[in-house]
């Protein structure tokens, strides 16, 4: 069985906020993926994007900055 390890999640109220994130990402050269939303969390559109925890202030700092939309952004055990 894999350990948990901490993971950045970040969600969406909508998929096109979800794709939209994806784009964001590849353009700046952040890490992570779309992945369907982990069970203990809500989201609106059951997409989130999943990025190393250790990131949370660089992702928090950008996301704001470019005012990409989000729901929530934490960070959990995966």
């Amino acid at each position: 069985m894999k350990a948990k390890e901490p993971a950045l999640i970040v969600t969406f109220a909508n998929t096109p906020d979800a794709i939209a994130m994806e784009t964001f990402c590849k353009q700046n050269d952040l890490p992570g993926r779309l992945i369907p939303i982990p069970g203990a969390l809500k989201a609106g559109c059951g997409l989130a994007w999943k990025a190393p925890a250790d990131h949370e202030a660089l992702f928090t700092e950008k996301m704001n900055a470019a005012g990409t939309k989000y729901a929530s952004i934490q960070v959990i055990e995966l």
